[in-house]
């Protein structure tokens, strides 16, 4: 097996065309507040926001190792080996943003923003840039549904960390007092 390294900003990665498959064998979803906290302040630092576009930064957030052949188009399936807590917890804060963006009426920022967390194939239809195998439905219903539902209740210990993650990062973008005049204040 060719192992190939290939520097991407998070949103070069999540851009592409692919479909990020957590397999079932990799551990459950167990991000506390002290890494919530460190991936915070990276996420900050991978952003810029000016004049109401979104622009990534070249900042080193940690590695990504995907199983699947970057050069084969067809297949748009990367099996996730190292990196599935830093990518489920991306796709949250994400998920946060982009309802902080909607609640402020800006629609475009939050529609880009919700293109890192859902995909369109060829054919126009959605599917998640991220596929969890084990809080499956909680993490499509609670994180990257269009319309998420606000109402659904964690289960088992991995959904309340996700929960606990979400709420984390409602709680830090509320400190920032974002409104529609000071948006660039969530990633500057």
């Amino acid at each position: 097996m060719e192992f190939k390294a290939v520097p991407r900003t998070i949103a070069d990665t999540l851009d592409l065309k692919r479909k990020y498959v957590i397999p079932r064998f990799q551990r459950e979803y167990s991000w506390e507040n002290d890494e919530l906290q460190e991936l915070w302040d990276d996420l900050l630092d991978c952003f810029t926001v000016n004049n109401g576009k979104l622009f990534p930064n070249e900042y080193f957030i940690g590695t990504l190792v995907l199983v699947g052949d970057d050069d084969d188009n067809m297949n748009i399936e990367r099996q996730v080996v190292d990196g599935q807590q830093r990518l489920m917890t991306i796709t949250i804060a994400f998920s946060v943003i982009r309802k902080l963006f909607l609640a402020e009426k800006e629609k475009t920022l939050a529609n880009k923003i919700y293109s890192y967390i859902l995909g369109e194939d060829a054919d126009g239809v959605e599917y998640a840039k991220l596929v969890t195998e084990t809080p499956k439905p909680y993490f499509q219903m609670k994180i990257q549904k269009r319309d998420q539902d606000e109402d659904i209740s964690p289960k088992t210990d991995e959904e309340k960390r996700i929960l606990n993650a979400y709420n984390y990062f409602e709680r830090k973008l509320s400190r920032k007092k974002y409104s529609a005049r000071n948006k660039e204040k969530i990633f500057n």
